[in-house]
């Protein structure tokens, strides 16, 4: 287990610990449009130790375990309105001072108070990414992402052919007559895909000498298996972007914090009508040819495609499996 599964809180915190605050405060705010909305609860916590798991229950975390398998605890959702979940803990008020805790170890630099309750108050908000508890997917990639599509139309120029030039007057000697290229020009539709993966520790993906094996290795492949419905071969890996940051609270052990990331997969779709009429081949090893139409291609005769395959699902499991 790396450091972001390490968590020092003091005992356990669940709904029964969550004493909102109906008396002295209001116990919600809310604000709604079309397209977004937030929430507030605002509760007291009566036990000062349990202050640390509290915000972890609520705001949720992810980690690594002895398997090399992604868990994770989903943020707490709004008792209303279940599509949004906490997101962010806005305030946090010690009530009632009960004593002044002193120094009491090496990662202690300032001496901080205790009190008998603290008032928390938590922000819910929608994600952009569906949530789901360990064990109700099948692969990670169908929590915690996002996957967006962008169509476009790309032009080919097949080797040889020709064109028929049209003009508008008739007379002219090459109208309508087939004239021998070098090449021709053929249209044909694709799409960019975008695939984030959402707040990943990062000791999911990298290994202890900071390389992130498994995603370097699947760019300039194409999928090997079906995916978001796609036949094989139809995605082509273009780039992987790795944004790293620190979740500032999960990690406790010292000058360990806890290391996220963000994934972006920048995929190719296409799927040109194949040619062949028995060869499975689709995607992007197939090569357009005059007719328009694609045919399987190898770079040289009996040897591999021109692209190497990858699984998209082990793209999503732990980096050393």
């Amino acid at each position: 287990m790396g450091p972001e599964g390490a968590f020092l809180f003091g005992g356990s915190f669940g709904e029964a610990d969550w004493k909102e605050a109906v008396d002295l405060y209001s116990p919600a705010q809310f604000s709604c449009g079309r397209r977004r909305a937030v929430a507030t609860l605002t509760a007291f916590i009566y036990d000062f130790e349990k202050l640390k798991s509290c915000i972890h229950w609520l705001r949720g975390y992810a980690w690594v375990d002895e398997n090399k398998k992604l868990r994770r605890s989903r943020p707490a959702r709004h008792p209303i309105w279940p599509n949004l979940v906490c997101t962010e803990i806005v305030e946090c008020v010690g009530l009632q001072f009960d004593e002044k805790q002193d120094i009491i170890s090496s990662e202690m630099d300032l001496p901080f108070a205790r009190y008998e309750k603290f008032k928390l108050t938590a922000s819910f908000s929608a994600p952009p990414y569906l949530i789901a508890e360990d064990g109700e997917v099948d692969t990670e990639d169908e929590r915690w992402t996002t996957f967006e599509p962008k169509p476009y139309v790309d032009f080919y120029a097949a080797p040889a052919g020709e064109f028929t030039f049209i003009a508008d007057n008739p007379l002219k000697a090459w109208n309508t007559v087939p004239v021998q290229t070098p090449m021709t020009v053929i249209r044909s539709q694709k799409s960019l895909y975008t695939l984030k993966w959402y707040d990943v520790p990062i000791s999911f993906i990298r290994n202890d000498d900071g390389a992130t094996p498994k995603l370097d290795g699947a760019i300039g492949k194409v999928s090997s298996d079906v995916y978001a419905g796609k036949d094989i071969g139809t995605f082509l890996i273009d780039d992987v972007d790795v944004d790293i940051f620190n979740d500032p609270i999960v990690g406790d052990i010292l000058d360990t914090p806890g290391r996220m990331a963000d994934v972006t997969f920048h995929l190719k779709y296409w799927n040109p009508t194949s040619g062949h009429a028995t060869n499975a081949t689709r995607g992007w090893n197939l090569e357009l040819a005059v007719d328009g139409d694609g045919y399987p291609v190898q770079r040289k005769v009996g040897t591999d495609p021109k692209y190497q395959s990858v699984s998209m699902a082990s793209l999503f499991t732990h980096w050393s499996v």
